[in-house]
């Protein structure tokens, strides 16, 4: 009989944990019997999970008081009797953890995929610390992240399994008409197209990304700027870019289903992130043999390594940011042999092929 694996996600919208999912559960459907529960309403996500054959299911929280979630929840639990409930987000894995326990889950599992500022989510790790012990096992998509939940909230060893995030090399390495999409998309044929593939939110750091362009663009005024995503920043960023007068350079696309070949458009993939789990948009970027900068952060720095398959620079450097990317714009054979092992790393260490074997090993042992 097939172990019964439920996923708890806080929601079901365009994230790297949603599109995990994704990935990973239609392909492991053969060795577990996968179920998800959306703590909030529909998502695109949960969509495709039902057309790929995996049930979905909703508690429809209607705001951050509302407590009937939580009967929902157990009742969800005892009606499919799960071996092993899997949380995802710090929502989820709050109520997961408890109810889990209450409804006598034999295994909880914590998977934990971005790092969380301490500032902004203090209540969360007090909160986290004082439940971690209803936890069976953690796991991370980062040893970044990993190495911080055990300093942080002593997370033992032997609770700890990491296995990075993986990519459909094959979905992002095609061939287009590059000159006629970027027509479609309204992208200058004639311009070194500098782009980046992220949700709006402060995190990812457009602000510095859109500073540092100001200087490039003045430098190298046969450039322009795309951004795909939308988020909570966006009229922040949109008046970042009015502050600078790039209103003409800065191409803001929102979101998109067709990111595979808008990143054929692009010559340079830049991602000024300031914190992260382990990145989907450049594990992309990589899939896409695009050369990218990005920030030297540890989450990054084990997807790329400087000056062999991408460049990486401080965060909230602008100058060194724009210095960069004048480099790369002025250096074609550089951004072809960054892009091109950058390419051969995520096909060997990250595809579909190399990460779900470690998937499947994984939830048999749980």
């Amino acid at each position: 009989m097939k172990k019964k694996i439920m996923h708890l996600i806080t929601g079901l919208e365009v994230g790297g944990a949603e599109n995990m999912l994704l990935k990973i559960l239609p392909r492991t459907a053969d060795t577990c019997d996968h179920s998800v529960c959306s703590i909030i309403g529909v998502g695109p996500i949960g969509d495709k999970l039902v057309a790929a054959g995996i049930p979905v299911y909703y508690l429809d929280l209607s705001n951050t008081l509302d407590l009937s979630i939580i009967p929902k929840l157990k009742k969800l639990i005892v009606d499919l009797q799960p071996d092993v409930l899997i949380t995802y987000l710090p929502h989820a894995d709050l109520l997961g953890r408890i109810i889990g326990k209450l409804t006598h889950v034999p295994t909880i599992v914590c998977s934990v995929r971005v790092r969380l500022t301490r500032s902004k989510y203090l209540p969360y790790f007090i909160i986290d610390g004082l439940t971690s012990p209803l936890v069976n096992k953690y796991h991370f998509n980062s040893r970044t992240i990993a190495n911080l939940h055990r300093l942080i909230l002593r997370v033992p060893r032997r609770k700890i399994t990491v296995i990075p995030n993986t990519i459909d090399v094959d979905l992002y390495h095609l061939t287009i008409d590059r000159e006629a999409k970027k027509k479609e998309l309204g992208l200058p044929a004639d311009k070194i197209i500098i782009g980046c593939v992220a949700r709006l939110r402060k995190q990812k750091g457009h602000n510095d990304l859109i500073a540092a362009f100001h200087s490039v663009h003045s430098a190298r005024p046969n450039t322009t700027l795309v951004l795909v995503g939308d988020g909570e920043e966006k009229p922040d960023i949109m008046e970042a870019i009015k502050k600078y007068g790039l209103e003409n350079h800065v191409i803001m696309l929102g979101n998109r289903h067709d990111v595979p070949e808008i990143l054929q458009t692009f010559d340079i993939f830049a991602f000024t992130t300031l914190y992260e789990g382990m990145s989907n948009s450049l594990m992309e970027a990589m899939s896409a043999r695009l050369p990218i900068l990005t920030t030297n952060i540890p989450e990054n720095r084990e997807l790329i390594t400087n000056d062999q398959t991408g460049v990486l620079v401080p965060v909230h450097d602008i100058r060194t940011i724009a210095n960069a990317l004048v480099r790369l714009i002025d250096d074609p054979p550089l951004r072809h042999t960054l892009a091109a092992n950058a390419y051969q790393q995520v096909k060997d260490h990250f595809s579909i092929k190399a990460i779900i074997p470690q998937y499947i090993e994984f939830y048999r042992q749980l």
